[in-house]
This record gives C-alpha cells, structure tokens and sequence, in this order.
C-alpha cells in the first residue's frame, strides 16, 4: 500500500498531480492512460489539474492500472484538504496565487489595472479590501472601468478653520457638509495593498466632485499600505451637501508595478 506523498516543500500533492506522476512513473501519457481507463483525454487532464474529481468507479480502474487501492486517492485528498484548511496552506496558497497573477499582469508591464483586473487582484489577494465584498451587487456596481468607487466611513470629526481639534459625528445618523466647514473622514474600507499594487486618489465621487467641495488628502498609497484613507472636504459650494456612512466619497484606480518597473525603481 503506497503512503500520502508530499512535494518538496512539505505540502502534501494534490490527487491531481499524485496521478501525474504515478503515471509518468509507469510512462503513460495522458492520451495512453486515458485510452487504457476509458476516458476522453481532456477529462483526464481535467482531474489532474483539479477540475474534476476521481469518481469511485475511475478509482477501481486506477487500482488496476497503477496498482494503488482506492483508499489511498482518499488518504491523499484528505491530507491536501487540511492542508489547504491550515493557516499555513490557506497562506502559501494566497502567494502562489499572488505570484501567478503578478506573472500574468507581467507579460502587460506597468498599467492602470481595468475593472475585471482589479477584480482578479482582489480575488487573488494582491489588494484586501476590509467592508468591500464584489459578490454584493451594490458593492460590485461601485466597480467602475478603471476604478473603484471608495465609501464614507462612520465617523466624521468637524473642525472648526484653522484648529486642529475637532468633534466627532456619527455618519450613521447623517449630517450636513454646510458652507465654508472643514470636516475629515475616513472611508469605510481599509485597504491593504500587496506586492507590486498602488493605489491612487483620483478625487471625489458624484455629487461631491460637481459640487465646489475641496478635497485634502494623500493621493498615492504606495505597496505594503495599510488602512483606511483619511481625508478632508471643505465645502466651497453655495448650499448645504448631505452626507451619509456608505455614501460614495472617492474614485480611486489601481497601478500594477511590472517587475521590470521595480528593478529600474
């Protein structure tokens, strides 16, 4: 009975690429091995790049074929699964996936990240995104072509021009930016940004950006940035603006760095 493998780096092999090798060990291709199992060759590569699952039945022709018992393909699965499940895995995982989407935004060099990008580094972890979550479809109309619509957060501190202290106000109740006030925010989502992703304030969200209201605060955030962006608003306007915890506040885009762009750097 053979026992779990493990790669080089202690993770334990996927099912899929268990199957590879054993396959490899015996000189099978996958066009052969799928001919002798009786498989269409693109289902064979599909369960071994983790598409498709062994099914009880292609098991019992494993074990013919390569001499392995059907337990074995469990005790294999089962070791990955927790792998996968430990905070260990859960974090190498994270990277490699990190690395595979920095390989492939490599091959466009440094560009402003488009919507369906900006989608991919946050589903693959090169930006976190705390209070956004794009399978809401509030959340993912905030997802513009080449940015990302950032929200107010739930506390608003008022300064009187010219002192630095200031009164907190709790967003959630509302309030209005009245004419010639000072008022700083933070938005509702803390960022943090990952490897070779910056992110950059392009100004104020509708109706703020037609509105005559003035917009204070750090435009760029470069790599390893953590947190909420703090801004201010002054509002230079002829009438009184409503303002809401969640409302729009800010568009911000997203630069990928190339990996040639950090090396000249």
């Amino acid at each position: 009975m053979m026992t779990t493998t493990h790669s080089n780096k202690g993770i334990p092999k996927s099912v899929g690429s268990t199957l590879s090798e054993l396959l490899a060990a015996r000189n099978l291709n996958q066009t052969e091995a799928a001919t002798k199992l009786s498989l269409t060759r693109p289902y064979l590569n599909g369960i071994i790049n983790g598409k498709y699952p062994l099914s009880t039945d292609l098991k019992t022709k494993l074990k013919s074929l390569l001499n392995v018992e059907p337990d074995f393909w469990t005790s294999i699965q089962t070791a990955h699964d927790l792998w996968k499940s430990s905070p260990e895995g859960k974090r190498q995982l994270l990277e490699q996936g990190r690395e595979e989407l920095y390989n492939a935004l490599d091959l466009r060099g440094a560009h402003v990240l488009v919507a369906h990008e900006i989608e991919e580094v946050i589903h693959g972890g090169a930006i976190e995104i705390e209070g956004l979550d794009l399978k809401q479809e509030g959340h993912r109309e905030r997802l513009l072509q080449t940015s990302l619509l950032l929200t107010f957060g739930s506390i608003a501190t008022v300064h009187a021009i010219g002192s630095e202290s200031g009164t907190d106000h709790d967003l959630n109740r509302g309030l209005l930016l009245k004419r010639g006030q000072m008022i700083e925010f933070h938005t509702q989502e803390d960022i943090k940004l990952h490897g070779r992703v910056r992110a950059v304030v392009n100004g104020l969200a509708d109706p703020f950006a037609t509105s005559f209201v003035q917009l204070f605060c750090h435009r760029l955030r470069e790599p390893g940035s953590v947190g909420q962006i703090t801004f201010g608003l002054i509002n230079l306007g002829p009438i009184d603006l409503p303002i809401r915890a969640g409302d729009p506040c800010l568009s911000v885009s997203f630069e990928y760095l190339a990996q040639e762009s950090q090396l000249h750097a």
